[in-house]
C-alpha cells in the first residue's frame, strides 16, 4: 500500500517539475530551471524509483 502512495507522490512532484522547468525556460531563467531539477526532480527520481525496485524484487523471487 504505501508503494502506491510513494509512486503518486513522485508522478506528483516529477509533473510540477516539470512544469516549473518549462516556465523557467519560457522567462529566459535557466539557472532556475537547474535548480528545479536538483531539489524537486530527483526527489521525484528517487520516489518512482523505491516502488519500482520493490516490484521488481518481489516479481523476480517467485520463479
Amino acid at each position: 500500500m504505501y508503494e502506491w502512495l510513494l509512486f503518486i507522490a513522485g508522478i506528483a512532484l516529477f509533473i510540477f517539475t516539470l512544469e516549473n522547468i518549462q516556465g523557467s525556460f519560457q522567462e529566459n531563467v535557466p539557472k532556475a530551471a537547474l535548480m528545479f531539477v536538483l531539489v524537486t526532480g530527483i526527489p521525484s527520481i528517487i520516489l518512482l524509483a523505491i516502488p519500482a525496485i520493490g516490484t521488481f524484487r518481489r516479481g523476480s523471487g517467485r520463479s
